[in-house]
């Protein structure tokens, strides 16, 4: 399998997790919200999270659609996972109740689970970002001859 197809392959993967999550949560903005008011890392910021994550989530996912904005848009993608991973490890560590503000299919998963899915999505991204950025050095020759 070309290196190229690997790089598109987890791009599409990120492009439908986010598409989908993000359509979810703005479908149902209130609902969304309203979870992230049961948080308590979150609960005074649910109003601007509610519209910002999604928002994030689907401008992400068209970057990474984007050939010249791929890198930029898997490298906001892994980032975002890093987040939400985050996320996970303090609210499963320190919190006594453990709201979901997860959409569709995510919303079924154990918070174990959920964090497998984070990481095997954060070694996608990395390795993504990693053959992209191999891949373009090649393409684009020595690095003193650039401009």
């Amino acid at each position: 399998m070309k290196k190229e197809t690997i790089v598109d392959i987890i791009g599409y993967l990120f492009i439908i997790v986010f598409v989908y999550t993000g359509v979810a949560k703005l479908t149902d903005i209130p609902n969304f919200e309203r979870q992230l008011q049961d948080s308590p890392v979150l609960r005074d910021i649910s109003w601007p999270v509610a519209i910002v994550v999604p928002l994030l989530e689907i401008g992400i996912a068209v970057l990474i659609a984007i050939p010249k904005a791929k890198l930029r848009g898997l490298f906001m993608a892994t980032s975002l996972m890093i987040i939400f991973t985050l996320y996970i490890i303090i609210i499963t560590q320190f919190a006594s109740h453990i709201p979901c503000a997860c959409s569709g299919v995510l919303q079924s998963m154990t918070w174990t689970q959920h964090f497998i899915f984070n990481i095997v999505f954060l070694i996608l991204g990395i390795i993504a970002m990693t053959i992209h950025k191999l891949e373009s050095r090649k393409t684009s020759g020595p690095m003193w001859s650039r401009t």
